[in-house]
């Protein structure tokens, strides 16, 4: 069965802080208490067939929740960054499985930005971190773009 992949709330609130304001089936809501937004501890999301837009109001705040592959593209057509997951495979005497690497380019200059993925790098030759997963190391590219090139 394919499931859909969707942003940490994490995530969300960072894109929504850097302008996201896309539709999305899912979402992050709040509750108001006090007359402060009050997130769930396990920040549930909930589902929208028509799809939901960030908002605040007096009853709470709504949080879009995009799948992964939609803040990748919200990145590449709002700020011309596109993000790429490779995949290599390293031998490994008990298992052999893949590492996943994320590239970064500027759309419009070709220039790599893998460089300045300090976070995702494990040491100062900037060698590239590999993830243990897919979603993994969209999650950690979407969120290194939000806090660094925007």
């Amino acid at each position: 069965m394919i499931t859909e992949d969707y942003v940490s709330f994490e995530v969300a609130k960072l894109l929504k802080e850097k302008g996201f304001d896309w539709s999305c089936h899912a979402t992050y809501d709040t509750a108001v208490t006090g007359g402060k937004p009050k997130f769930s501890e396990y920040e549930v999301l909930n589902f929208f067939p028509y799809g939901m837009k960030n908002t605040d109001d007096k009853y709470g705040m709504v949080i879009s929740a995009p799948t992964l592959q939609m803040a990748m593209k919200w990145l590449r057509e709002k700020y011309n960054i596109h993000v790429a997951i490779n995949i290599c495979y390293t031998e490994n005497p008990k298992l052999f499985q893949p590492d996943y690497y994320v590239y970064v380019d500027s759309t419009v200059t070709g220039e790599s930005l893998i460089k300045k993925l300090c976070l995702l790098v494990q040491d100062n030759s900037l060698t590239p971190k590999g993830f243990t997963s897919y979603e993994e190391a969209c999650e950690a590219a979407i969120k290194y773009c939000l806090e660094n090139l925007i």
